[in-house]
């Protein structure tokens, strides 16, 4: 059984939690970062630190999917590819769970914004949204190779897919566009450009998505993964290559060498950033620094 160590500080890092089971993605709203886990269960923790509470668990929850968070709602996925591969969500005010959209294709990412959730179907490969209030489902794109990562902004819906291809498509719909490939990449969108991560190759990556002009941010990094972005910086794990070489990184988008937020980590995986905060998964725990 995990000790609950939350708010428990080491220099610049508090730890919100160490009882994780094995969190991956995260997500934030203004009071709470909520996480899925291979329990399987949906959990959230204060951003103060203290004790998980489980959002959902058991038959609602299958481990290891997607998480996103609105003003009213968590949303998750159960990245099944036959029974239980549905796209669920649950009022942040507490309530039963409800399904979003059921029997889905390996559903592995979500996103949310103001009118819609989307979703990509890595098994039956098509990216998908619906209306928060209900309505059929719209196919956005069919034919994609195993869609995982998935981001939205005002104009477009952004993923990536196995083959490394980084894919966009007008969220009103239209045919979609190859925007870059990279090497099991991972995606962030901030103000109209879109930033990746090159897992092989050890790169940083940023577009203006109207622009189509790349821009290397950091190069040289040890298996970036998930990445974020504010309108200052980008942030990003780097998985390392043996135990402890983890980081949390940061540079500038004015131009700067990149700088470890926190080293020394054990297989971080999530990522998420505040007006005032960077937040990340690994092993241990889920902890933040200030930015």
């Amino acid at each position: 059984m995990c000790a609950d160590l939350a708010g428990e500080e080491a220099g610049a890092v508090l730890r919100l939690t160490s009882c994780t089971a094995g969190a991956g993605p995260i997500a934030l709203d203004a009071r709470y970062l909520y996480w899925t886990t291979i329990s399987p269960a949906v959990e959230k923790v204060s951003l103060d630190g203290g004790a998980p509470i489980v959002v959902a668990g058991g038959d609602v929850a299958f481990g290891g999917g997607g998480i996103a968070v609105d003003a009213d709602r968590v949303y998750w996925t159960s990245p099944d590819c036959g029974y239980g591969g549905d796209v669920m969500s649950e009022p942040l005010a507490g309530g039963s769970p409800a399904t979003v959209a059921a029997m889905q294709g390996g559903p592995r990412d979500v996103a949310v914004d103001g009118t819609s959730v989307y979703w990509g179907n890595s098994c039956a490969a098509t990216v998908e949204k619906r209306l928060l209030d209900g309505g059929a489902t719209v196919v956005l794109a069919s034919g994609q190779s195993g869609p995982d990562n998935i981001v939205v902004d005002a104009t477009r819906a952004y993923w990536t897919n196995d083959d490394g291809t980084i894919v966009a498509v007008p969220l009103s719909g239209g045919p979609p566009v190859t925007l870059a490939t990279a090497s099991s990449p991972r995606i962030a969108v901030n103000g109209g450009t879109l930033y990746w991560t090159d897992f092989t190759n050890g790169t940083v990556m940023s577009e203006v998505v109207d622009a189509g002009v790349p821009v290397t941010l950091a190069s040289g990094q040890s298996n970036p993964g998930r990445i974020a972005a504010d309108g200052t910086s980008a942030y990003w794990i780097n998985g390392g290559t043996g135990p402890r070489s983890g980081a949390v990184m940061k540079v500038s988008l004015g131009g700067s060498d990149a700088a470890a937020v926190a080293s020394g980590l054990d297989s971080p995986v999530g990522i998420a950033v505040d007006e005032l905060s960077v937040y990340w998964t690994d092993s241990e725990g889920i902890f933040k620094a200030r930015k």
